[in-house]
């Protein structure tokens, strides 16, 4: 799953679905053209309620969930641009 904004704007989304992990969450909250790159493989730990943010234009998710549905919220300030996000098939 590709999120990403063409402009230097906050962009904020929540991805919901897939299995549970093993603390029972399948609730993603990931923050783009944030102030850092934290989250899984970064070392650092992202601010609480989020999974990942990242000071790049584009987040990339990994998806290995089958069938499962995927719903995408977007959570931007009003004063964000658009977000794209696709689905890309492996």
């Amino acid at each position: 799953l590709v999120v990403q904004s063409n402009a230097p704007t906050l962009g904020i989304v929540a991805i919901i679905g897939g299995p549970a992990d093993g603390s029972g969450n399948n609730g993603y909250v990931i923050a783009i053209n944030a102030a850092a790159t934290t989250g899984p493989g970064t070392g650092l730990t992202p601010p609480p309620g989020y999974y990942a943010t990242t000071t790049a234009n584009t987040f990339l998710l990994p998806l290995n969930w089958g069938s499962s549905a995927v719903f995408v919220a977007n959570l931007s300030p009003t004063t964000a641009q658009a977000l794209s996000v696709t689905l890309r098939a492996l």
